[in-house]
């Protein structure tokens, strides 16, 4: 009988159940303890039938549906200090919680009631005549326009609490001809010092 290392069965229970999205439980935890304090070694267990017995208990539910929304965010009733985006205008009712802006970004966070996918349509249907949407994920929308070598960015950051909807507006601006070229000098210098 082949034997399996404690740390072995653990990474494997680890990476089941970060697969099906669960957390690890009390009950997973009990059962390798349980297993493994059933073998001669104590540092091993003789029998993978009994790490399958974890995975099969019907007290453990793996493929139940897991809520990925974050605990309930702090309510701002009127807009912080800030401006609204030029090219992206806010969805409508929605609050201004977060203003920042630099050379290289500008940032504004809002909170609103509506629901996720909502504010995901309203943006792609807001900015569909000029911008292309780039990368998109459960939690954002990258839109694109201009230049593929040099192009401005503006991501919507989604984020669901149990009570409200965080959403954020980042633009990153295409990067001037200054800014351009101390890249292409930085990038000159990295290649200069790994040369030699």
């Amino acid at each position: 009988m082949k034997k399996i290392q404690i740390t072995q069965i653990i990474m494997l229970l680890s990476v089941g159940i970060l697969i099906s999205g669960c957390s690890l439980t009390d009950k997973v935890t009990d059962q390798v303890k349980k297993t493994s304090n059933n073998s001669n070694n104590s540092s091993t267990v003789s029998s993978v039938d009994n790490v399958a017995d974890v995975f099969t208990d019907e007290n453990i539910n793996f493929t139940e549906d897991v809520d990925t929304t974050e605990s309930d965010a702090e309510i701002v009733t009127s807009d912080v200090y800030g401006k609204d985006l030029d090219m992206a205008k806010r969805y409508t009712n929605s609050i201004r919680t977060y203003f920042s802006e630099n050379e290289l970004e500008k940032d504004v966070t809002y909170q609103t009631t509506a629901t996720q996918e909502a504010v995901r349509s309203f943006y792609k249907t807001e900015l569909a005549q000029d911008w292309k949407v780039s990368e998109e994920a459960t939690d954002y929308i990258e839109f694109s326009k201009g230049s593929d070598d040099n192009p401005e960015y503006l991501t919507v950051y989604l984020t669901p609490y149990k009570n409200i909807l965080e959403y954020e507006l980042v633009y990153e601006p295409a990067y001037t001809e200054e800014q351009l070229k101390e890249l292409d000098n930085e990038t000159d210098t990295t290649n200069t010092n790994e040369a030699e």
